[in-house]
């Protein structure tokens, strides 16, 4: 399983501002890895907790950022969080 623990879904942020994102990930055989998506690229790939990534929140005030966070266990499999933030 994973959630984003942090930002929260539909969060403002500040413009030009560096942001962390945190995730929980857990696996009844254990954890790979975990990839954090910005706008589709993928940004940051953490292989153990705490899972973060921290991004630069460039672009003008009301871009919006689509974050997607997915963690893989040792077997392939994956799930998959999306969350949404925007600029101020």
């Amino acid at each position: 399983t994973i959630s984003i623990v942090s930002p929260a879904d539909g969060s403002f942020v500040a413009k030009t501002s560096n942001v962390t994102i945190s995730a929980n990930a857990t696996d009844n055989i254990g954890v790979n890895r975990v990839e954090f998506s910005i706008n589709g690229g993928i940004d940051c790939t953490d292989f153990s907790t705490p899972y973060t990534c921290t991004f630069k929140a460039t672009g003008r005030v009301g871009s919006t950022f689509t974050i997607m966070v997915t963690a893989y266990d040792k077997a392939g499999n994956k799930a998959s969080q999306t969350i949404n933030l925007t600029s101020n």
